[in-house]
């Protein structure tokens, strides 16, 4: 069995819930790194075979390692370190797994005596858990979480990288933080559309998406600063989130 789709729903759910942003785009000290093995380790104990929960705990232990320790400390390698980052949690598990045939060594997994029971008591949960859906679902469910939570640090460094973020109008050296927050939440909201948009064959919809998104903002316009912030990270919204969409279709 190939663990490929569940070792980076992993990686990327413990980053959607235990890895701050501003670890990364501010400099500041890596958080969440016990919480994220924690995390790791629990939802592992639901495979059956030891063998591989150790493999797979091993694998996330030096991909969350990596990401955790592994930092750039100027604006200008920041986004190159955050791509290291994110194209080493893919490709290592992809190499590693590959080379391994869980099939050939089992161990059992002491924590499935109180899993099994459960499982059994509930027919639709072990039909679900059995099914080929999960896969699928996996492979879905990956690309929605990169499409929120990656993209917005792609977004975020490359705006600070080019010095395209908002300022305040009183005080044009000053960044506007709560336009930077609002906008932050409309790119997640405007990427979780696209994506399930394409996902779901209704490409044609994401016109809409963009033509509110502008006409809400058309006044601005006038402000240089923000027109270069809005256009900059509005295009780049479009395309982290049309890039995973596309990937997850072709994969299905």
């Amino acid at each position: 069995m190939n663990y490929l789709n569940e070792i980076i729903f992993i990686y990327l759910t413990g980053r959607l819930f235990f890895y701050d942003i501003s670890s990364i785009i501010n400099g500041k000290r890596s958080s969440g790194y016990i919480k994220r093995l924690i995390f790791s380790l629990l939802v592992l104990l639901f495979i059956e075979n030891l063998f591989t929960v150790i493999v797979l705990f091993v694998i996330l232990v030096a991909i969350i390692s990596f990401d955790t320790f592994v930092r750039g400390k100027t604006e200008n390698i920041k986004l190159k370190v955050y791509l290291v980052h994110i194209l080493f949690a893919f490709i290592v598990p992809f190499l590693i797994i590959s080379l391994i045939d869980f099939s050939e060594i089992f161990l059992f997994n002491p924590f499935m005596i109180i899993v099994l029971p459960i499982k059994s008591s509930i027919p639709t949960l072990s039909s679900v858990i059995k099914s080929e859906n999960i896969k699928l679902l996996l492979l879905v469910m990956n690309g929605f979480i990169f499409t929120v939570k990656e993209a917005t640090i792609i977004i975020r460094l490359v705006l600070r990288k080019m010095s395209a973020v908002p300022k305040m109008k009183e005080e044009p050296e000053v960044s506007d933080t709560q336009e930077f927050d609002r906008g932050k939440l409309i790119g997640i909201l405007e990427r979780g559309l696209i994506y399930f948009l394409i996902i779901f064959n209704q490409v044609a919809a994401i016109a809409i998406i963009i033509a509110l998104k502008s006409i809400a903002r058309f006044k601005e316009m006038d402000d240089k600063n923000f027109a270069e912030y809005f256009l900059i990270g509005s295009l780049l919204s479009i395309i982290v989130a049309v890039i995973p969409a596309i990937i997850v279709k072709l994969l299905q």
